[in-house]
């Protein structure tokens, strides 16, 4: 069958338009991991490896902790960061309180399909939670 103008030019616009509906890939435990770094500078917590599965950060426990998957990253976390995140309502995000009955220091679920969602999150939570005051007075 041969193609016609009309054809590629369909082709195209979906290809163009499945592109545009594509949020930014979800990274790696790696990739997640510096992201968290750098999130911290200047804070007074410090980020968490768990395991090869999970990253997190907080001050004396990992108040907050990421499991990255190929398609989505399960938070799990605190009550006072669950709280901030699901103020939020993120796009994407499904929040599952007392979602995780495996672990007492962070008992709530969230579920994060996003990248741009879970780093939303993280500066919410560095910035109302970890940040320590610059305030010389």
């Amino acid at each position: 069958m041969a193609r016609t103008k009309k054809n590629e030019m369909v082709v195209a616009n979906q290809a163009v338009a499945n592109i545009e509906k594509k949020d930014q890939p979800i990274l790696t435990l790696v990739d997640t991991h510096t992201m968290l770094q750098k999130a911290v500078e200047g804070s007074k917590c410090k980020v968490f490896t768990d395991s090869k599965f999970y990253t997190g950060f907080g001050v004396k426990c990992n108040g907050f902790s990421i499991n990255v998957k190929k398609t989505k990253y399960n938070i799990f976390c605190n009550d006072t960061a669950y709280g901030i995140c699901e103020a939020m309502n993120l796009a994407g995000c499904e929040y599952t309180k007392g979602g995780n009955s495996a672990d007492r220091t962070r008992p709530n679920a969230i579920e994060c399909k996003s990248t741009a969602s879970l780093m939303a999150m993280v500066k919410a939570v560095m910035d109302q939670v970890y940040m320590v005051a610059t305030d010389a007075n």
